[in-house]
């Protein structure tokens, strides 16, 4: 998946997020570049219309975008992951569709 809902997977990166940073889902896209909230906010609303999974898609890009966009998904993953556990342990609610890993064409 590209991307979906206006959002594009291949869009370098907010310019304030951070690789470790906890605080990064609630950040906002303020410079047009992917951030950790718009993955989740795909992720939601894929499962909304009956998807469960799927994987970011990256069409060729430049070195920079590859730097900058990577780690995003793989702390959108991370922190889905642990929120699904989280919610598991109290109501066995979905969140989200599963974010199952990157292709890079």
């Amino acid at each position: 998946l590209n991307g979906a809902y206006g959002i594009d997977f291949s869009n370098g990166g907010c310019e304030d997020d951070d690789d470790d940073d906890s605080d990064a889902i609630d950040k906002s896209n303020n410079n047009g570049g992917l951030c950790i909230h718009d993955i989740f906010q795909v992720a939601t609303s894929l499962c909304q219309s009956g998807v469960t999974s799927f994987c970011p898609t990256m069409v060729s890009s430049s070195r920079d975008t590859y730097r900058r966009v990577l780690p995003l998904i793989r702390n959108a993953r991370r922190q889905q992951q642990q929120q699904l556990q989280q919610q598991q342990q109290r109501d066995n609610t979905k969140i989200g569709a599963n974010i199952l890993g990157m292709h890079l064409e």
